[in-house]
């Protein structure tokens, strides 16, 4: 069950924290979350916001991550390139509700829209790709690739942006 202990700001975190992990880019986390905000409605549920996320993410960023594309024993070869696209992307979207939000199979299912066992099925299998495309990840860009935005910032000297402004 959902965790009815979030508060409005560990939900723009996880948000956040999704969008990031679903798109790659710092521009595009951006514009799925301002997408994702003006779609849920102001007092959406967890899985109100997740299922909004989803759509928005389906709808506007999906086609974008299609290079990305990892072959799948779950995809056949027959769908049409669109509903790879799709599948790869809740695929991957059920891993990080899994990990991130640390959402039960049956939660993860109601905010796709598929049946439980196929939730548990794509876990599985996506946990190995995400685990694969990692590594590949760092021999393409080594470790530093992976560096939160935080500790792609700490000992930068922002003093100079920080000007004092006078707010009157």
């Amino acid at each position: 069950m959902i965790d009815a202990k979030r508060t409005p700001l560990d939900l723009i975190d996880t948000v956040y924290t999704l969008a990031y992990w679903m798109t790659g880019s710092e521009e595009a986390t951006n514009e799925l979350f301002r997408r994702t905000y003006n779609v849920a409605e102001i007092d959406a549920s967890e899985t109100e916001l997740l299922k909004a996320f989803r759509g928005c993410y389906l709808n506007f960023f999906a086609h974008d991550s299609s290079r990305n594309l990892p072959a799948s024993p779950y995809t056949p070869r027959n769908l049409p390139l669109s509903s790879i696209f799709k599948r790869y992307a809740d695929i991957k979207l059920s891993v990080l509700l899994s990990e991130i939000c640390e959402l039960n199979h049956r939660d993860i299912a109601t905010i796709i829209g598929k049946p439980v066992e196929t939730i548990r099925q794509w876990l599985s299998w996506g946990r190995k790709s995400l685990i694969k495309d990692a590594g590949e990840h760092v021999r393409h860009y080594g470790e530093s690739g992976f560096a939160s935005p935080r500790e792609k910032t700490a000992g930068l000297d922002f003093s100079a942006d920080l000007e004092e402004v006078d707010y009157r």
